[in-house]
């Protein structure tokens, strides 16, 4: 599982690995568990720009946790005021300005320095990415299923947030892993519960750590999207 590096100053973080590309197949690497944080499993086009004004609050905060995957960056989380209650900025936003500065080619720190010389009002130059992804259905289907994991303690599953969407989703199934070769899960599947224990709100290393500790047999439900 590759972690964020903590950066006190905005709770800024970043990921320090390059996107996978979206909705593949099957994953051909290791069938290790682990999960990507910040992740999309839908095909997207960015919207125009917008601008949003934060004003500082008492603690010198804007309330703001990004992230920087692969030269961009994202809006992780809003984790207080100004920016808990602003309508205008959502989780998943790319933000392509500072006080009118772009970010492009920056690397972390220099996106640090921008956000901590900002003064005590910062100018946020935001996108919003558009899906294309076909509409979200309103009826679920539930799927249980019964793994015994390789002798690496492996089941060959991915694990990653969608973005602007709660739960955790199926992001590849390993070639050759148990989850594979049961033929049950499929890629874009939420995770429920693992063993009679309901996981849907946690996050995606907590529910890896759960199924690497789990023993044999593993009892996994999910739900799908079914589409009519």
């Amino acid at each position: 599982m590759i972690c964020p590096i903590t950066v006190w100053l905005l709770w800024v973080f970043i990921l320090k690995r390059d996107q996978i590309n979206k909705f593949p197949s099957v994953y051909s690497g290791s069938n290790l568990d682990w999960t990507d944080d910040l992740s999309d499993l839908s095909e997207e086009k960015p919207a125009d720009m917008i601008t949003v004004r934060l004003d500082r609050n008492e603690t010198g905060s804007l309330g703001v946790q990004i992230a920087s995957v692969a030269g961009s960056v994202y809006v992780k989380q809003l984790t207080a005021e100004p920016a808990i209650s602003n309508p205008e900025i959502k989780i998943g936003d790319k933000v392509v300005q500072i006080n009118g500065q772009s970010t492009a080619n920056l690397v972390h720190q220099q996106v640090v320095d921008l956000l901590r010389k900002g003064g005590r009002t910062v100018l946020l130059g935001l996108q919003r990415m558009r899906s294309e992804s076909p509409p979200h259905s309103d009826v679920e289907k539930t799927i249980k299923v019964v793994l015994e994991k390789s002798p690496t303690g492996s089941l060959g599953l991915s694990l990653a947030k969608k973005t602007g969407l709660d739960g955790i989703f199926i992001r590849m199934i390993g070639t050759g892993s148990a989850a594979d070769l049961d033929g049950s899960l499929r890629i874009g599947d939420k995770i429920w519960e693992i063993n009679g224990k309901p996981v849907h709100s946690w996050s995606p290393g907590a529910i890896v750590d759960m199924l690497k500790s789990a023993t044999n047999p593993v009892e996994i439900v999910v739900k799908r999207e079914v589409h009519r």
